[in-house]
């Protein structure tokens, strides 16, 4: 899971850049509720593989979504008001 937060989170922020963060971020948020869906439909008996899986899921939506919340956050306050807004 944190693997794929990392590398998702940088992949998300370079697509910020080309697509929006509103594309972005929604694309994520798919990707956060199939690995969600996936280990929640396993039940009790759930294999090793069905869990890892669900879990990189997870990991990688949250990778994506977390710049395009970021920067949502930051962007409408003044410069000055930045690092407050950043800590919220």
């Amino acid at each position: 899971m944190s693997a794929g937060m990392t590398v998702s989170s940088y992949v998300g922020g370079k697509m910020i850049d080309r697509v929006g963060r509103g594309i972005t971020t929604t694309m994520g948020l798919v990707i956060l509720i199939v690995g969600i869906i996936l280990m929640a439909l396993a039940g009790q008996d759930v294999s090793v593989t069905v869990l890892v899986s669900g879990l990189s899921l997870v990991g990688v939506g949250i990778g994506l979504v977390s710049p395009g919340l970021q920067i949502s956050a930051v962007a409408p306050v003044d410069s000055n008001q930045a690092g407050s807004a950043a800590g919220l």
